[in-house]
């Protein structure tokens, strides 16, 4: 798919490359999504080609060389993580253990929250805050004490 459908029913000259104007914004063609040209506008380079309609406000220009942005290996995790068919948040598919957040019900910690994690838990508390302070603690000691197992 190299814009024929686009070149074919819109009667343009649409290729990669292209230098367009899109509703007055100035961009290139980077990629052939169909029945739309994917854009990315000068306004924003780092960012993914955005779909237009290929007669619909825009205004075609002189074919230029176009070379991608280089894109970070977070952005590239992120974009992986976008298209992949997962149902989780995009810490879980890191693999990173997020820590939950657990409301007391019992007399002596009713109104109360606390942190926790496979990796450790914090004391109840009265606001969100302490709570974190109470599980980064946690995790502090936990981690002290891993280390001390290993040095033995």
């Amino acid at each position: 798919m190299n814009f024929e459908y686009v070149n074919q029913h819109y009667g343009v000259n649409a290729c990669m490359g292209r230098r367009v104007t899109a509703y007055g914004k100035p961009g290139v063609i980077v990629k052939d999504m169909g029945h739309h040209i994917g854009i990315v506008l000068d306004s924003d380079p780092d960012s993914s080609p955005r779909p237009y309609h290929p007669i619909d406000g825009i205004t075609y220009g002189e074919v230029t060389r176009y070379t991608p942005p280089k894109v970070s290996r977070s952005k590239a995790r992120y974009q992986e993580y976008l298209h992949a068919d997962y149902d989780h948040d995009f810490a879980t598919w890191l693999g990173i253990d997020v820590p939950r957040r657990e409301y007391g019900y019992s007399y002596e910690n009713s109104g109360m929250v606390r942190f926790s994690s496979p990796l450790g838990k914090g004391k109840f508390c009265k606001t969100v805050k302490e709570a974190k302070a109470s599980y980064k603690a946690a995790l502090k000691a936990a981690k002290a004490d891993v280390d001390s197992w290993e040095a033995i």
